[in-house]
């Protein structure tokens, strides 16, 4: 009775667990990472428990997975009915297998007392024993009728194969491979496989159909006829068949998956050496736990390694210039209550102890359903150079102008005092019409002197906006 009990409670936390796992790490940490194997834990002890049935428990997780994939993802995908599919044919396989078992122990518990019980009656019990074995047959037959009705419908590529020799295919198999079903048969089980992965393939299912533990999912190469080269991701497990342990090997098609992930590592790639040249690199802050996710770039503007540290809001704040924080601070704030994306500059003390200027942008703001603020996503830049840059042009012009304002003083004054003493030679000495017209044109220079420099210091004025202009009506 205990152990009748145990089944449904262990069956039951299994799948808790598991659609918990793939539930919290895809959606909610929102790791793309490949979850589907979980399931498949659940969806076997069901059939060896619960035989066909586990076909429900199939649907429910196939279900749930294409729902997660649709949450992370905002769409439905080829290879997430194609995973979800794959629960049905491993739960079906499963449970007819684990009910065929248990039929023939239950036939064969059965046989055994009426033996004991009946010696009397053994021609009768051969009999029903021959009749019961033909059921058997029959029943197997059915089964592997109806294995070979799936297993040809399906999109996956499915094989069999036992002691390294292929023993089905399907058509599917088929048309991934390139080769015919006869070619196939007549072939090594890891003759299409690319050289590269060739021996470790042998060796894999070698070590399962002697009962031993390894991988069951992995991805290979695979060569067609043509010379092409196409990767599979396949799952193996270990079947009985016939009464002989046999090797069930599933395959789908990811090529142009990994060819998407080539291309994205390059784009990353070019991504970070762009980021580094102009200094500049992208982050993205857990607004639940206070960690923050950065570039490499971020890492080396503030003096660190990529992954030397584990960034997070308290150890940021503790790196901005106290003078800064507060401006940090409100920004933030205004940013999560009143949806104000900011771009302000502050400055970092970096791990060497300088000084530096950043600018910071929050671009982008997730809620959660409830409408909880879940992550801030933005851009950080070293704009130190430029700072100092601005610093120094400010400097140079601040100084040009006070050695302006000192040299119109100054020559305006020497201009004065010398068109003063020009203007007395003038009114107090006795000079010809010819020296008049000589002390003349010093006057002339000094007085275009001083209105040159009033001209400078009005332009000065004008392009800092410090002069003011009227309206004048002429009237004609």
């Amino acid at each position: 009775m205990a152990y009748r009990l145990c089944k449904p409670i262990v069956l039951g936390a299994t799948i808790l667990a598991t659609v918990f796992m793939a539930f919290y790490i895809n959606v909610i940490l929102g790791i793309d990472i490949v979850y589907t194997h979980l399931f498949y834990i659940p969806i076997i002890i069901a059939g060896v428990w619960y035989h066909k049935k586990s076909v429900y428990l199939a649907l429910f997780l196939g279900a749930l997975h294409i729902l997660i994939n649709y949450m992370v993802d905002g769409s439905f995908t080829y290879n997430t009915f194609l995973r979800a599919s794959m629960f049905l044919i491993v739960a079906y396989i499963v449970g007819t297998i684990s009910e065929k078992k248990d039929m023939v122990y239950n036939s064969l518990e059965t046989r055994v007392r009426e033996r004991t019980a009946e010696l009397s009656r053994i021609n009768e019990t051969l009999k029903g024993e021959m009749i019961e074995r033909e059921h058997a047959e029959k029943a197997l037959r059915e089964s592997e009728e109806k294995f070979r009705i799936l297993a040809e419908s399906s999109p996956a590529a499915i094989l069999l194969y036992r002691d390294s020799k292929l023993i089905y295919v399907n058509r599917t198999a088929e048309l991934m491979v390139g080769l015919g079903r006869e070619e196939l048969l007549n072939m090594e089980l890891t003759s299409f496989i690319h050289p590269a992965e060739r021996e470790i393939v042998r060796q894999r299912a070698a070590a399962r159909l002697r009962g031993e533990k390894v991988p069951s999912r992995y991805e290979v190469r695979v060569l067609t006829p043509d010379g092409s080269e196409k990767w599979l991701e396949i799952s193996s497990e270990l079947i009985s068949l016939e009464g002989k342990p046999t090797g069930l090997v599933s395959a789908i098609d990811v090529t142009e998956r990994k060819k998407a992930e080539k291309a994205l590592i390059k784009s990353r790639a070019i991504l970070s050496r762009a980021q580094r040249i102009a200094h500049i690199g992208n982050w993205a802050w857990n607004l639940k736990t206070g960690e923050m996710q950065w570039s490499d770039e971020i890492f080396r503007i503030f003096g660190y390694e990529p992954g030397e540290i584990r960034p997070t809001c308290e150890w940021l704040m503790s790196r901005i210039h106290p003078e800064d924080r507060e401006t940090m601070e409100k920004s933030v704030e205004a940013a999560l209550k009143e949806n104000r994306l900011f771009n302000i500059d502050y400055r970092i003390i970096a791990s060497d102890g300088s000084i530096r200027y950043i600018n910071c942008v929050a671009d982008k703001l997730k809620r959660g359903p409830d409408g909880e603020p879940l992550w801030l996503y933005g851009i950080k830049q070293d704009i130190t150079r430029r700072k100092k840059v601005e610093e120094e042009l400010q400097d140079d012009k601040a100084q040009a102008e006070l050695y302006l304002d000192l040299m119109g003083h100054d020559i305006n004054n020497l201009n004065q005092i010398g068109l003063g003493f020009l203007e007395m030679a003038l009114e107090t000495l006795k000079l010809d019409e010819n020296e008049v017209q000589l002390l003349s044109k010093p006057m002339e220079a000094l007085k275009n002197s001083t209105q040159l420099i009033s001209n400078v210091r009005k332009l000065q004025q004008a392009k800092g906006g410090n002069l003011l202009f009227h309206n004048l009506n002429f009237l004609i």
